[in-house]
């Protein structure tokens, strides 16, 4: 009987330890509340899934016990698709014994910048489900909660180098609050130098969703001090939060600043003619006058300041070019196409300006080019007083490349504008 009782104790042992315990443990739920949706590395992209148990997990049990987790997610174009991960892409928590981290980056890149399910973009899609199988076909639907702090996803600068408050219009992967109680709520990397620095702001204009904010920057900065584009920006670490309170890290990466320095177009809005002044003039002429001159008001002209040093900074800056390349004049090339018409839609008169950048008539550094009408028609005949609209593309190109286009750049391409006489 005694030869019986061990050699039964013995059997229940051997099951009980290595590859046979496998076969008899029971499974471990996981906890209701708290499994999160990480993103660790702080660029707006899920990386990590945290998965708590409700008892301790262990190596083996992970290796044979834990199948898989499927869940959906939004692809990098918006559509939803469900992604399998293996236990081999999971890990024991070392901070935690009942916490199993689930390892995404290897699809990173796949998902949509997006650090909350509710985003008003996609709040009608059921994305966010997730189920972990485990042995013997087991299944557990999930409750994962957003465990993701918001990030910038686009930094667009308007820099008006000195002539006008730069502004700096912010876009972020989901509503934003700010924690008051913080000197400056945003920090950036220059491109010269790598020196991190709190960005000053004189003003903020946000959308109604709290999901992007228009920066009005000081004008009195230092060339170090102030934002240009190919610098990086961020939150400041823990001065901004989700709705949820997730807050942002100082370990979150720095989002690239794009944009350029826009050139100064003037456009008319109104012009005055006095008595013959213009009788001997051609229906359009190109005006080439020194950038410090005054323009006269009552001119039909479309302007703006070009060549010189401060020019030429903003076709590096557009182009990406290092601030000590030489730019080629004959590569510059300007382009002005204009059409008038009537208040009611009729055609007037229209033109088109192209003029290179090694033209002999620019005397001046800078210049103010212009493209100006002397209020005829394409028959030379004076036009009536009243309202006009005018269809205006100036562009300036380098080397073929478009630097800058004004229906791209500054918005709606017809203009409205007056012609009166004295």
């Amino acid at each position: 009987m005694r030869r019986s009782l061990l050699k039964y104790a013995f059997l229940l042992t051997l099951l009980c330890s290595g590859a046979f315990g496998a076969f008899i443990q029971s499974p471990i739920p996981p906890n209701s509340k708290q499994n999160y949706f990480r993103d660790a590395d702080g660029d707006g992209r899920m990386d990590l899934v945290s998965l708590r148990f409700l008892g301790v997990i262990s190596q083996e049990y992970l290796t044979t016990m834990i199948d898989s987790l499927v869940f959906d997610w939004l692809d990098s174009s918006g559509v939803k698709s469900r992604y399998v991960v293996r236990s081999a892409q999971m890990s024991l928590d070392p901070s935690n014994n009942r916490q199993v981290l689930v390892d995404l980056k290897a699809k990173q890149e796949r998902f949509m910048p997006l650090t909350a399910r509710d985003r008003k973009d996609y709040a009608g899609m059921n994305f966010g489900n997730a189920t972990l199988y485990v042995a013997d076909s087991i299944e557990y639907p999930l409750n994962i909660r957003d465990g993701m702090a918001p990030t910038i996803s686009n930094a667009h600068l308007k820099s008006y180098r000195g002539k006008a408050p730069d502004t700096l219009t912010l876009n972020f992967t989901e509503s934003v609050q700010l924690d008051e109680g913080c000197v400056s709520h945003f920090e950036f990397k220059g491109t010269k130098d790598s020196t991190v620095r709190l960005l000053s702001v004189n003003s903020m204009v946000w959308g109604h969703w709290k999901d992007q904010v228009t920066l009005q920057l000081p004008g009195d900065l230092t060339e170090k001090e102030r934002l240009s584009t190919r610098d990086s920006i961020r939150f400041v670490g823990g001065c901004a939060r989700d709705s949820l309170r997730n807050a942002t890290t100082s370990q979150a990466k720095f989002f690239p600043v794009t944009g350029f320095y826009p050139f100064d177009v003037q456009f008319p809005v109104m012009a005055v003619e006095h008595g013959d002044e213009n009788e001997n003039a051609p229906v359009f002429q190109l005006v080439f006058e020194s950038a410090e001159d005054s323009l006269r008001d009552s001119v039909w002209q479309v302007s703006m300041e070009v060549m010189g040093a401060e020019f030429e900074n903003a076709l590096r800056e557009a182009l990406g070019m290092d601030e000590k390349v030489f730019i080629d004049p004959s590569k510059v090339q300007f382009l002005c196409s204009v059409k008038i018409y009537t208040n009611l839609g009729s055609y007037v008169v229209g033109t088109k300006m192209d003029v290179k950048g090694d033209d002999p008539r620019f005397k001046y550094s800078p210049t103010r080019l212009g493209l100006r009408w002397n209020l005829m028609d394409g028959n030379r005949r004076r036009v009536a007083t009243g309202a006009y609209l005018a269809n205006i593309i100036v562009a300036v190109e380098y080397d073929g490349n478009i630097v800058f286009r004004t229906d791209r750049n500054l918005g709606a391409a017809t203009r409205v504008f007056g012609v009166m006489r004295r």
